[in-house]
């Protein structure tokens, strides 16, 4: 029961997230292309760009979940430490993506763990 609560609550970050960010893409996209007077070209190009970021968004969530197993009181406070800036490659993404299950799943074996009581 404990764990499908905080697997919910990460698939929900992970959607929100990646929709967000797809939304955000596009939008930027359109209004780069508009300005530019090429949509068919900047629209696709932006929401890649926007999408390959999509990794990182999750690798907070999973940092966010491995806080709140671990240290509950200091998950808030773990999550606005780590909010930081990168540069694109595609080696980071591959690494932030397995990073971001290893962390979600330590973070819900934890929880598993934790007296709620």
């Amino acid at each position: 029961m404990r764990g499908s609560w905080a697997v919910s609550h990460l698939v929900f970050a992970a959607a929100g997230g990646a929709s967000v960010m797809a939304a955000g893409g596009l939008g930027a996209g359109l209004m780069y292309g508009l300005s530019m007077g090429d949509v068919g070209t900047q629209l696709p190009r932006v929401l890649v760009v926007a999408l390959a970021l999509v990794p990182a968004v999750w690798t907070v969530g999973a940092i966010g979940m491995l806080a709140f197993g671990l240290v509950p009181r200091l998950a808030v406070a773990v999550i606005w430490v780590i909010l930081t800036g990168a540069a694109f490659s595609a080696t980071p993404l591959i690494v932030l993506t397995l990073l971001t299950l290893a962390l979600a799943g330590i973070g819900l074996a934890a929880f598993q763990r934790r007296d709620l009581a």
